[in-house]
């Protein structure tokens, strides 16, 4: 049976957005070598492996949808934004993992699989995408554990600080920082216009006008060829 894991995963870019919105980093991306979606202090994340985590995220959200009996035939989200929501988390998980290595801090790995659980993955699945969402959910878990221990031990805002002043370029393929995240610009993987289906509304927003907005990304989404949406 599929656990809260599912509905979490379904709305993935509340997971990337909240995990990237510690970050306020820059960075042009012109010195990037072929193949990089972008480079965290040296450390390089590849187009491919954003490529095959969003091929198993679409599989996923298929998968899972088909076994919850839920498949509405509607997209659950573009492509391009699935990509960039991916890299926004891969490249958080990156910078928080060095900033608790920095601060000698450990998470035990039996915290994180108790607070991991039962991923209760689609049996559909193929072996090399349940690793990759094994992994990914795993490095998920251990980003919060280690963000709340690092505010424990120095402050809240302690991330958003190192997070500003570490080195990290992003292929412009996927867009520009503009301080907090990587928005899609011209030319960019992703539509500039989101196509999230369910976006988070920005504080303060009147229901109206968040509905409104919903339902412009849904129309947004809904009108992308099949091969740019996955769910």
């Amino acid at each position: 049976m599929l656990t809260h894991r599912w509905s979490r995963s379904r709305r993935l870019v509340g997971v990337a957005a909240s995990v990237a919105a510690l970050a306020a980093l820059s960075g042009c991306g012109a010195d990037l070598q072929p193949g990089a979606a972008a480079t965290v202090s040296g450390t390089t994340i590849t187009d491919e492996t954003i490529d095959n985590l969003a091929q198993a995220f679409c599989s996923y959200i298929e998968q899972g949808e088909k076994q919850q009996g839920v498949d509405d035939g509607r997209p659950a989200i573009g492509i391009g934004d699935l990509r960039l929501n991916l890299l926004n988390g891969l490249v958080a998980f990156e910078l928080t993992d060095t900033a608790a290595d920095e601060l000698n801090i450990d998470v035990p790995a039996a915290d994180v699989d108790k607070a991991l659980g039962d991923l209760g993955l689609p049996d559909a699945l193929d072996a090399e995408q349940t690793t990759l969402l094994t992994g990914f959910f795993t490095d998920l878990q251990e980003n919060d554990l280690q963000s709340t221990m690092i505010e424990k031990k120095e402050s809240a805002d302690y991330l958003q600080t190192y997070f500003s002043k570490a080195d990290v370029e992003v292929s412009p393929s996927y867009g520009r920082w503009d301080g907090g995240k990587i928005e899609p610009g011209t030319g960019s993987l992703s539509d500039p216009v989101s196509t999230t289906a369910v976006p988070t509304p920005p504080p303060g927003q009147d229901p109206a006008s968040a509905q409104k907005a919903q339902e412009a990304a849904q129309q947004a989404l809904e009108a992308l060829p099949p091969s740019q949406s996955c769910g």
